[in-house]
This record gives structure tokens, sequence and C-alpha cells, in this order.
């Protein structure tokens, strides 16, 4: 009788979905004739908290529960006593899985919306330049790893790379807030005998041993338009190249093949998994990384739900990016079987993980290495305003590019950095923002002046920004744009002003690695704009520890976490499937053993319960260890 109960509440639960608009293909026959009452079709997590996400988050479900059929939500119950009655019911008719999630904190899938997932995942396999605080810890690093290397691994046909030194940090050398050079690398003979390529943390440069810079070709006298070449005094390279000039290291570094490609992206959706991230928006991705993501979510080998942006090559090759804004759609050609961009989103068919229907362009360099581009010059270098990524100072060329673009169906995302840099972004993109339709970005808006602050809310642009951005420039931020300079103290890192002047989303990033990709770091930057790093830092900021950088800046714990889910579905134009726990809406979500959005609880303590993606448990994490429960989801 029990039995037969539970059949019939299933079998009701299932008729009123078919009466149910917002389910959608969720009802009736699926396409290989399996009907939706099959209670195998089913998966129940219930006695959990639930964070429903969207503008109505301060309802809270307490020991709520939630059914979800294949890779969509179908119910969500919000009382304890009928989370018992779904559960029980569901298990005696056979569902896939019935999960007591044992109070832990469900959210929508936490999205980063700008990340380098290829980039990340070669970093994984390199050795970590990104903590060490001197020359010699570099030396050491990278000696370290090189003795551990069989003989003859590195060559001229495969070089040493690492990621993430940063000059700002040095504590011995010789000229403080200098760029390092090849002689520092070469002072220890090994390191000398074999090619080094080590890329700055913010991705913007490259540090060479002489090896390595023997094998370029001729390098120019005159540093490229918006590039820098770091010389001696009788105009030789010393070493370091950054912007453009990184494209003379690119053309002569060895690519990474097709297989690399591939043990990458996965070594790095691993890896986000365990932080809680279901999604991604892949920052600018070249031909040649773009085929190997493809070729991955063909074979169901990509579990990340991942919207990646298109950045065009040059003519040496598809690994080797444009030097200007360009407008490059043919080099993508033959690498999908549907063409591009997919305006679509896949016809509501999300089990399909890759989307492409968007393009990254670069207009200036970054703020640490004195690369963004400023309306004024900077206060510690005033020979310099930054550099900017196109033939002039004005970018002449992006007008035109942009419009191209967007004329063929591409959302348009342009790296601004500088409020010189912003500004010409804004220029550009208000010609096609149309209001807000076609959500066009710029990607981090890290320093904008109040007037372009104003004209991105007025015409609906999108700034996607990244919070330990800003926690980690605190450092240098003030010796670089001024202590009392208003483009630091209003225009810098503006999240909330941005917010007031009526921009349509703020999606939240990490822009890993340049930072760590964990999203519970950037919800306490975001909230509390402290250092969210563990150690003596922690919780710091320049006011003092526990006092916010800019207090008008914050947001509220609501407005971070929409960052990082509903606003960032919004800027890859999939808020009506993403972002949210609604019926009908995609089962991709963020299981915490605490409650992150719940003022009083400390962000960055939170674990990660499990991290499921289309309904399938990609992860279970520590705070669930021992309980077999969430596993029964992976399938």
């Amino acid at each position: 009788m029990l039995v037969l109960s539970a059949v019939l509440f299933v079998y009701l639960f299932v008729y009123y979905q078919a009466h149910d608009p917002h389910i959608g293909d969720t009802t009736g026959f699926d396409l290989d004739g399996h009907h939706s009452l099959d209670p195998q079709h089913f998966k129940v997590i219930y006695n959990v908290t639930i964070r429903r996400g969207g503008r109505d988050d301060d309802k809270v479900i307490e020991r709520g529960a939630l059914v979800i059929r294949k890779d969509k939500i179908v119910k969500v119950v919000d009382t304890w006593a009928q989370a018992q009655v779904t559960a029980a019911h569901f298990k005696s008719a056979g569902a896939k899985a019935v999960v007591d999630g044992k109070g832990a904190v469900v959210l929508p899938g936490l999205t980063d919306a700008h990340g380098h997932l290829i980039e990340y995942g070669l970093s994984l396999s390199q050795p970590d330049l990104s903590t060490l605080t001197s020359l010699a810890s570099i030396r050491a690093t990278l000696r370290s790893h090189l003795v551990s290397q069989p003989a003859g691994h590195y060559s001229p046909t495969r070089w040493l790379r690492a990621h993430g030194w940063d000059h700002t940090k040095f504590t011995d050398s010789p000229s403080p807030g200098a760029f390092p050079s090849a002689a520092d690398l070469d002072s220890d003979p090994l390191l000398a005998a074999v090619p080094i390529m080590l890329t700055r943390i913010d991705v913007h440069g490259y540090w060479l041993n002489a090896a390595a810079i023997k094998l370029l070709a001729s390098i120019p006298t005159l540093d490229p338009p918006g590039g820098v070449i770091s010389r001696d005094n009788k105009g030789q390279p010393t070493g370091v190249f950054m912007d453009t000039a990184m494209a003379l290291v690119d053309v002569r570094v060895p690519p990474p093949s097709a297989s690399d490609l591939v043990a990458a992206a996965t070594r790095a959706q691993k890896e986000l998994f365990k932080v809680g991230l279901t999604g991604v928006h892949v920052a600018g991705v070249l031909p040649n990384a773009m085929r190997a993501l493809a070729d991955m979510d063909k074979q169901g080998e990509l579990k990340l739900r991942t919207y990646a942006m298109v950045r065009c090559p040059d003519a040496h090759g598809d690994h080797v990016p444009a030097g200007f804004p360009a407008y490059c759609p043919e080099a993508f050609d033959g690498i999908f079987d549907s063409g591009l961009p997919m305006v679509d989103n896949h016809q509501g068919n999300w089990t399909r993980r890759l989307t492409v229907r968007s393009v990254k362009l670069f207009l200036d360099g970054a703020l640490g290495s004195h690369g963004a581009a400023l309306l004024e010059p900077y206060t510690d270098a005033s020979n310099t305003r930054g550099t900017v990524v196109c033939s002039e100072w004005n970018c002449p060329e992006l007008k035109d590019v942009v419009e191209k673009w967007n004329a063929n169906g591409w959302q348009v995302n342009v790296h601004a950095i500088g409020d010189h840099a912003n500004r010409v972004a804004v220029d550009a993109l208000v010609g096609i923002s149309d209001k807000g339709k076609s959500r066009v970005r710029v990607e981090h808006a890290q320093i904008v002046d109040a007037r372009e602050i104003q004209r991105m809310g007025e015409e609906g642009i999108i700034p996607s920004m990244q919070p330990t951005h800003a926690t980690s420039d605190m450092s240098y931020a003030h010796t670089r744009l001024g202590s009392a300079a208003p483009r630091l103290l209003q225009g810098a890192y503006p999240w909330q002003p941005l917010l007031a002047a009526g921009v349509p989303a703020l999606p939240l990033s990490s822009d890993f690695p340049v930072e760590p990709p964990n999203p519970l770091l950037g919800l306490h930057a975001a909230v509390h704009m402290t250092d969210p790093r563990t150690g003596s830092n922690f919780n710091h900021s320049p006011n003092g520890r526990g006092k916010p950088w800019f207090a008008s800046k914050v947001l509220t714990r609501k407005q971070a976490v929409r960052g990082f889910t509903e606003w960032a579905a919004y800027a890859r134009f999939a808020e009506r499937a993403l972002g949210r726990i609604e019926v009908g809406m995609v089962a991709d979500l963020s299981v915490f053993d605490r409650d992150v959005m719940r003022d009083g609880v400390e962000i960055v303590d939170a674990k990660v319960v499990a991290t499921m993606v289309g309904g399938v448990t990609e992860y279970v994490g520590e705070a669930a260890e021992g309980d077999d429960e969430w596993s029964q989801l992976s399938k």
C-alpha cells in the first residue's frame, strides 16, 4: 500500500508538471522514448537550507527540499513537513536518489564571470610563483622544479614556464619596484642553461632569461605600439616584455599541443569544482584552445558550464593573440558543427556545456605594471599614462571593430582597466549598447571616471568586475593613483556607485589565475573590502583590521552573491535558465556547510559540501566526508 501510495504521489506530481509552462522539456516523452513518469529520472535533496537567489533572496527556506528531473529543478518545497513527505514518497517509488542534506545550504550555482580556464590549467602543472616575495625565492623554486625533472626535459623546443611573479613584492630587488631582469635568473648557472619564460601575475607580461631571449627573432629598436620592452642603457632587452611586446615571445615559444590543452582544461575544471564553482565565462579563447574545448564538449568531457569569449589570433598562428582589436569570426570556422555565434543557447538544451556567442577585445594593460591607461599620468611614474593596445592612444579602430561584431550577432566585451581605457571603451560601446539589449560588457572597469560611471548606467553597459583585484591592489594603488586623488577615492573599484548609476547587472569573478578562483574570497572582498587571504593580513585594509578600504563602495551579501549567480547568468543571456533556484531552472547548485549570506557568518570559513552541474554531483567536498548520499547524485 505504501509503495502504491508513493507511485500515485509521483504520478500526480508529474501530471501537474505537464500543465506547468515553466517546466518545458521536463514533461511527457523524451526524445529517447522514456516517459517522464519514470522515477529513475528524479533526484530529491531534502533537509537543506535553500537560498533561491534573485531579488527575493531575503526569504530563506529552512529544511526544505528540491526535486530534480534530469538537469532541471521541477519542485521547490518550502516546509519541513512537506519536504519529509516528498522525500519519503520518492524514495518508496524508486527515485534515482534521495539525499538527506543534513542542514547544508544550497545556493544557485556560483559562476566566475571572468577567468582563464586553459591558462589556469596550464599553471597548475607549473611552478607557482604567486606567493613569492623575493628574487632569491623565485630562483630557488625554479631550481627545485628543474632538478626534479629528467635530464634534458627542457630544451629550445620545451621551455621552463611558470606563472605568478609580481615585482612589486620583491624585497631583494636592487631597484625596488623595478622590473626584474634575465640576469636575475641567470645568476644561477642551472637556470641559465635552459630557456625560461615566466608570466606576470596579471598575465600582461613575460620575464625571460638570456637563453630564451636568444631564441627570439630580431627585436625591434623601438617598442611596438601598446607594448613595452625593458632595456638597458644601450637599448638591449633585459628580459621583460609587456602587453603587445609579448607577441615577440608568443611566436617563438613552443605552443601547447592539443592534448596539453585538453589536459589543462580537465585539471582546471576539477579544481574549480572543489571551490564550489559550477560555471565560468572564459575571457579570450584563441582558436587552438577553442578546438580543445569544443572537442571536450562533444565527447561529454567538459563538465563545467563554460561561456567562452573568442579572441582573435594574428597571422603567426592560431595560438598567438592579435595585437590590436580585430574582427575575425572566420578564424573559428570548422570548429563547431553549428554556426557561430550560438545566440540560441543550444535552444534550451543545457546538457551541452559550451556556449560561444561573445568576443573579448583588449584596450590596455594592468595597474601593477603601470600598463593601465589613465587620463592623467601615474603619480609614481609621471612620464607615463600607461599603454593602449591599439594603433593610437584613442584607439580609432575600436568603434568599427565593435560595430562589425555586433552587427553579426556577437556580444562585445572590452577589457578596460584604467580610466582612459574605460572612456574609450564606453565611447565605442554606446553606439551598439541599444540601452542594454545587446548586453555589451566592460571587463574589469577597475578605475572609472564619474562621467563613465553615469554613462554605463544610462546606456545599460555591464561592468564585469573582480573584487579580489581591489584587495590585491590595496598595497600599491595609492602610490600609482595618488592617495588623495578622485580617481582613487571615487573612481577606483566603484562597485556600489555603478549599481547606483543603474547598470543592469554587476557580474563578479576572480580573473583566475591572476587571483585564486575560490569565490568565497571574492565574496569576502566584495562585502568587506579587506584582505580575504588567510594569514596575518586577513581582514586588513589600509584603514586597519576589519575596516573596509572604501566603505561607500562595498556590496551587501545579497548583492555579492547575485554577482556570482543571477548577474553572471544575465551577462551571458541565460538568466531564464541559470542563476536562481526556481522551477524550470537548470539544476546548477553550489552547496556549503553554512549560510554565507547570513550576517555574522565568516564567509571564507565555509566549506564546500557538493558542487552540482545539471543535476549531477561533480564534486563532494570535505564537509561531506563519510556521507555517501551526495555521491548518489553523480550519475
